[in-house]
């Protein structure tokens, strides 16, 4: 492999130099927003509302948490090309791939779930292989759903176990947020985040190149899962690049409409 993980890291700490609190405030704010609307929806249920309840948890996380999510994952792209971090970009999102965000959300769920339910293994296989999709459509707009699933499984073929021994490396920091009571996860988290967009930065730019941990083997193994997870992803994909265009069309109505309203 063309980088060490060493070497990906100290780049991760010294991008979070003077920004470590802004980090994770966006962090926090998103956390916030999903945990208050867990909250509201399990005491609806709890008091009786159990309709009302699932209903705010089902908007919740399908409309809500998604483009969330990948705000924050903006937020960490952005810090790694020298950017500050803002808890604006955020929610960007909601005005630039709010469909997207959700249709991406869901597909690579649905496959991940898919996949898990005939093996695990096949399915944390899959999950590493769709892992960039989401860094993938917010650096290339113009690609489809589909597309971004695609283009994240090419640039993780002999990289997935690269990536996993990667996480593995924190987990003596993961320890000292457990003993700290989550209070080193205010440097913790933002520090695996960028390292891991660090990560593919790397991978992107390194093309094709094999990972480390790439061999004979494992490469047959998750060729064959790859294989016929692109038979039955063709047939779901279609339908999530609809689902997302139409999304997106309802967000650019209401936007406008909104508008509309602030000129009047």
């Amino acid at each position: 492999m063309e980088f060490t993980r060493a070497e990906i890291k100290e780049q991760a700490k010294a991008q979070l130099k003077g920004k470590v609190w802004m980090l994770f405030l966006c962090i926090l704010v998103v956390a916030v927003i999903s945990g208050i609307i867990s909250g509201v929806a399990s005491a609806l249920q709890s008091a009786g509302s159990a309709v009302l309840g699932t209903i705010i948890s089902l908007v919740g996380s399908l409309l809500v948490t998604p483009p969330l999510t990948v705000g924050l994952v903006m937020v960490f792209l952005n810090v790694t090309y020298g950017e500050e971090p803002k808890v604006g970009t955020v929610f960007e999102p909601y005005k630039k791939c709010f469909g997207k965000s959700i249709a991406l959300t869901l597909l690579v769920g649905i496959f991940v779930i898919l996949w898990s339910c005939l093996l695990i293994i096949p399915g944390i296989i899959m999950a590493y292989a769709y892992s960039q999709s989401f860094r993938i459509m917010i650096e290339n707009p113009e690609l489809s759903v589909t597309e971004c699933i695609k283009e994240s499984k090419r640039i993780m073929k002999g990289r997935k176990l690269d990536l996993f021994v990667l996480q593995l490396s924190f987990i003596l920091w993961i320890l000292l947020v457990a003993v700290t009571f989550g209070i080193a996860g205010i440097y913790v988290y933002p520090y695996m985040q960028l390292t891991e967009t660090n990560f593919y930065h790397k991978i992107k730019a390194g093309g094709d190149q094999e990972g480390d941990y790439n061999n004979a083997a494992t490469n047959a193994v998750t060729d064959i899962i790859e294989n016929v997870a692109n038979k039955v992803e063709d047939v779901a994909s279609g339908v999530a690049d609809k689902a997302s265009d139409a999304l997106d069309s309802v967000a650019d109505k209401v936007s406008d409409a909104i508008d509309g309203k602030d000129n009047d």
